[in-house]
């Protein structure tokens, strides 16, 4: 079990295949894609924006 914030922060880099935690900012351009017209033809589908990890 974790017992700080420290352990779960380096924990979940450890995860990242890019070694680091995602910012705000790394959502940023999955978010403008899916709010604009060029997202028009995407119906119900799952956009996994997380570095990597879930294939890591």
């Amino acid at each position: 079990a974790f017992t700080n914030y420290e352990e779960v922060k380096q924990a979940t880099i450890n995860l990242s295949p890019l070694n680091r935690m995602g910012q705000p900012e790394d959502l940023a351009g999955a978010c403008l894609f899916l709010c604009s017209n060029k997202a028009s033809w995407v119906t119900g589908h799952t956009f996994i924006v997380d570095g990597g990890t879930t294939f890591k």
